[in-house]
């Protein structure tokens, strides 16, 4: 605790001190708010190193060199190019090197060995109306309803991983409301479910694998909300 405080410590002293250098007009090229985003997004890098959360690493990356790409002289590089590049890496990395868990996380979670590859917190959840939110961090959540009818996912500046294969929507199908931003979010869904994606997307992409085409009629799921700055992966399981 003692170590985390002092890291804290030396890093909002090191903030302020950018700050009086960029007033001093040491920083002249580098603006304010850029230094404010840098101050937020640094600290889920250096977290998100040990633990190998790779969309906790490259997503803070790809948005600081969105924010430097005019000091740096490669403002031709477009937003959704480098936000995409960082979910494919994400993903290709986390597939790649996968992390160790404790015994404990694989007792509850041994089913899911071949998808969760990242350090994270679990929660489980069985009401009808569910809310997830995750902000400058890493989790995952389970969900576990017969009746499912609407689930809010919140996310920004992090990195969520939300699980339906144990969830039943009902008749009229369920709702999943997005309300995410710079952020890195991954739905398992079960490939006899019907998806629609009503989400409302400005500088981010959304990618699905293992998609059926000939899915019967059978349990609905409509996406909607908005995503910026972001991206989200669906994977039928």
């Amino acid at each position: 605790m003692k170590s985390k405080n002092i890291f804290w410590g030396v890093f909002f002293v090191c903030a302020g001190g950018l700050v009086i250098l960029h007033q001093l007009g040491y920083l002249a090229n580098v603006g304010i708010w850029s230094l404010v985003i840098t101050v937020l997004l640094v600290p889920i890098i250096i977290k998100s190193i040990p633990q190998l959360n790779f969309s906790g690493i490259l997503f803070p990356l790809a948005l600081l060199l969105i924010v430097y790409s005019k000091p740096l002289g490669i403002a031709n590089l477009s937003v959704w190019g480098v936000l995409a590049a960082a979910l494919f890496l994400s993903v290709g990395l986390s597939m790649i090197f996968k992390r160790r868990r404790t015994p404990m996380q694989y007792k509850q979670n041994e089913r899911y060995e071949h998808h969760d590859n990242f350090s994270a917190s679990y929660e489980n959840s069985g009401d009808s109306t569910v809310f997830f939110s995750e902000s400058f961090g890493s989790s995952s959540k389970y969900l576990h309803s017969h009746d499912l009818k609407r689930a809010d996912i919140r996310c920004s500046f992090g990195a969520l991983k939300v699980y339906f294969d144990n969830a039943v929507p009902t008749a009229e199908g369920a709702e999943v409301c997005f309300d995410c931003s710079f952020c890195g979010v991954e739905l398992y869904i079960p490939r006899t479910w019907r998806v629609v994606n009503n989400i409302d997307v400005f500088a981010a992409g959304i990618e699905e694998k293992n998609r059926r085409f000939d899915v019967p009629e059978g349990s609905l799921l409509i996406l909607k909300g908005r995503l910026q700055f972001g991206g989200i992966q669906i994977i039928y399981i």
